[in-house]
């Protein structure tokens, strides 16, 4: 299979075609030009999607045009890490911790003595309780008379993220649409950050959450990368798309490759949830929908490994393309 390449001699392959660069147009950040639809007009109802063989979707533009409901001002219950080598891991991978709590009378060691000295040195917290207290918060759990409570996440918007985007001319966000496990969310934060993404956008319901898991899955990654917890994931995709982005989900189920797929430029690829994948409605928010290619007999890669799969060649399009320098991105 030949590798994306000269994509101006491509045929149109689906009813938005070829993005509008086989007629000479050009795409437009605000969404106004070129071949990504109509959604820089706000008068127009719905959009184009881009799936081979699909039909034009109608949807609400009041609807769309409704803020999505981020989740800034939310107060989850703080994460509780339990055990010492638990709660030295957090200390060592930077999750903001609140305090920590130490039971009395708990028998000293080496990892109780470093809690003690990075708590200190750290500015955390550290409260000297009752066994009862620490069994209270934790219980059936072997905490080992240690637990400590992280302080809830601070999302950021989805505003701000497409804010951070403006006046480029490439730019990559992940969109997942209920990702339940929190080792692969911690993962795809981690690879958004290798590859210079402006942000990870989550839903707030039937969604794993960023909690200390997550920091430590990310390898740090999670204090550079903005992530935005939203109410409706399809309407994120619509607003994403009326400022200039391609929305494009990734699904096995997807009949064209990635290598063939246009994906330079500002892109918003779309992860499903790990036995799912892609929901219904999500699925009719793309774009179009792309896939990796692949020789062997298992369906589909883990959601982390083919989000950075899909991600680099994100990245490979758009160094081609010249929206990207690689020099530029790594000075920064």
């Amino acid at each position: 299979m030949q590798m994306a390449g000269a994509k101006g001699n491509r045929q149109s392959k689906g009813p938005v075609g070829a993005r509008g660069r086989n007629a000479g147009q050009t795409r437009g950040r605000n969404g106004n030009q070129g071949g990504r639809g109509v959604r820089g007009d706000s008068n127009k109802q719905g959009g184009y999607r881009g799936k081979q063989g699909a039909s034009f979707r109608q949807g609400s533009a009041s609807r769309d045009d409704k803020r999505t409901n981020d989740r800034r001002d939310s107060k989850p219950t703080p994460d509780i890490i339990v055990g010492r080598r638990a709660v030295l891991e957090a200390m060592e991978t930077d999750v903001p911790l609140k305090k920590v709590m130490i039971a009395q009378g708990s028998q000293a060691g080496d990892a109780l003595d470093q809690i003690s000295a990075r708590a200190e040195k750290q500015g955390i917290k550290l409260e000297y309780v009752s066994r009862k207290v620490i069994e209270t918060k934790a219980p059936g759990l072997n905490h080992q008379g240690v637990i400590a409570m992280s302080r809830p996440f601070d999302y950021s918007t989805i505003e701000e993220i497409i804010g951070s985007c403006s006046g480029k001319d490439a730019a990559l966000v992940y969109v997942l649409d209920h990702i339940t496990d929190v080792g692969n969310l911690g993962a795809i934060i981690r690879s958004a950050e290798v590859l210079g993404a402006a942000g990870v956008v989550i839903p707030n319901r039937r969604s794993v959450q960023i909690t200390a898991g997550a920091y430590k899955s990310s390898a740090g990654a999670l204090l550079r990368v903005p992530v935005a917890q939203v109410s409706n994931i399809a309407q994120a995709c619509a607003r994403l798309q009326r400022n200039g982005f391609w929305v494009v989900g990734c699904s096995e189920k997807a009949t064209e490759s990635c290598w063939d797929a246009e994906l330079a430029g500002k892109v918003a690829l779309v992860m499903g949830n790990e036995g799912d994948g892609l929901s219904r409605v999500v699925t009719e928010s793309c774009d179009m929908l792309v896939k990796l290619p692949q020789r062997g007999e298992i369906g589909s890669l883990n959601v982390s490994c083919a989000a950075v799969s899909m991600g680099y060649e994100w990245l490979r399009q758009s160094v081609a393309a010249s929206m990207v320098d690689l020099d530029a991105s790594s000075d920064e």
